[in-house]
């Protein structure tokens, strides 16, 4: 497998799959969230760090979240500083496109301010 460079076939193509997800991610918030969010610009990894703009919970918006069908994750844990500011850590790699941006929709509707 790695003698024949059969990994870094694989590993290119985990890139290019993963990079694609990411970037539908990104457009999904842009386009549903726009200003209420900011995310993390690292394009790295298969997880974006998700932060709601104002004065914001993140334990109601993970419950928001969930009430809507969507699972996300408190980024309190994930941050060195503390207290750590309120994020959302949203994982895309087992979605498909279409899933993230329904995912998407579906946090718009959650968190509409």
């Amino acid at each position: 497998f790695l003698a024949e460079g059969h990994f870094e076939r694989h590993l290119r193509h985990l890139r290019r799959l993963y990079g694609e997800k990411r970037a539908t991610l990104v457009r999904a918030l842009d386009e549903c969230l726009g200003q209420r969010v900011r995310y993390s610009p690292v394009a790295a990894g298969l997880h974006v760090m998700l932060y709601a703009n104002g004065e914001v919970d993140e334990e109601q918006l993970v419950r928001d979240a969930a009430a809507h069908g969507v699972r996300v994750y408190g980024g309190a844990p994930y941050h060195l500083e503390r207290p750590a500011p309120p994020s959302i850590l949203l994982g895309f790699s087992g979605l498909d496109e279409e899933e993230i941006v329904d995912g998407v929709r579906r946090l718009a509707d959650a968190w509409p301010n």
